[in-house]
């Protein structure tokens, strides 16, 4: 008779249980087709070949557990990162404001008509570099200016052009040209 074997049990299968016993003895040999449950394997394999067969039959993984837990925790640590720099970017969620730009501010560049220097003479609209130099050279070979309608004495300045530089200059009052 069959011996009933609760679930969960392992059965000795048929290379699991002696063929013969000791000299001397008094075990009984059993039969492998009678100890083995319904649907074992009962032509001399285990049960565990028929499962190794099967995993052969699947494709091998080609990392081992300890080397796929390093690579899943290396990109579990990679979305972290990401989400932490993307959050970063957008400032960790909060509302942007729009800043509207300021109207641009209009400078008021003057200059000293009797210190300048050819720089910034050549800062003002319309005076390139070789008329600011003709002005410096003026005002050293004939002397301080007395006023902004005298730098029309440089060759090169014409009234026009005088009258819109007029707002930038100071400068060429008596007192300012006596005193050093």
């Amino acid at each position: 008779m069959h011996d009933s074997v609760p679930q969960g049990d392992s059965v000795p299968l048929a290379d699991d249980i002696p063929l013969a016993a000791a000299p001397g003895s008094a075990s009984v040999v059993r039969d492998a087709a009678a100890a083995a449950p319904a649907g074992a394997v009962t032509d001399g394999t285990h049960a565990t070949d028929a499962t190794q067969e099967t995993e052969k039959d699947a494709a091998p993984l080609w990392l081992r557990r300890a080397d796929q837990l390093v690579v899943g925790t290396l990109l579990v640590s990679l979305v972290v990162l990401l989400t932490v720099y993307w959050l970063r970017l957008s400032r960790w969620g909060a509302a942007s404001i729009e800043l509207t730009s300021q109207q641009p501010r209009e400078y008021f560049y003057s200059l000293d008509i009797n210190s300048a220097s050819w720089v910034e003479w050549a800062q003002l609209d319309g005076i390139g570099e070789k008329l600011a130099k003709r002005i410096v050279a003026d005002r050293e070979e004939r002397g301080p200016f007395r006023d902004a309608s005298d730098v029309g004495r440089v060759r090169g300045i014409h009234a026009k052009q005088l009258e819109s530089m007029k707002p930038f200059l100071r400068g060429g009052s008596a007192t300012e040209v006596a005193s050093p």
